[in-house]
């Protein structure tokens, strides 16, 4: 796969959305690969870390724009996660906040 960028994991997000459009033999088992690539490609942006900055007071260096961008693309991560890991019995590997 190519090197971690944000449009690399939107545009798996909407190849995973398309899919489930015509779901065939084999479907959960390809889009928990495609999830997982998604998910080690986040973590290598350190985009799973941009929701525990802004827990913790410190503001992040992105501009307003982008910083909703991280957050809404991981949230759309863990929600796929769960969409396709569920009916598999996976348990999650995001980690959306930190104790």
């Amino acid at each position: 796969m190519d090197v971690p960028r944000l449009s690399t994991i939107q545009a798996l997000l909407l190849l995973l959305k398309a899919r489930e459009s015509l779901p065939k033999k084999g479907y959960y088992y390809r889009s928990w690969q495609t999830v997982k690539t998604i998910v080690s490609m986040a973590k290598d942006l350190d985009i799973h870390e941009h929701y525990s900055t802004h827990a913790e007071g410190r503001p992040c260096d992105l501009s307003p724009i982008e910083c909703l961008i991280h957050t809404r693309v991981w949230q759309a991560i863990l929600v796929v996660e769960i969409m396709i890991g569920a009916p598999q019995g996976k348990k999650s590997t995001c980690v959306l906040m930190e104790d």
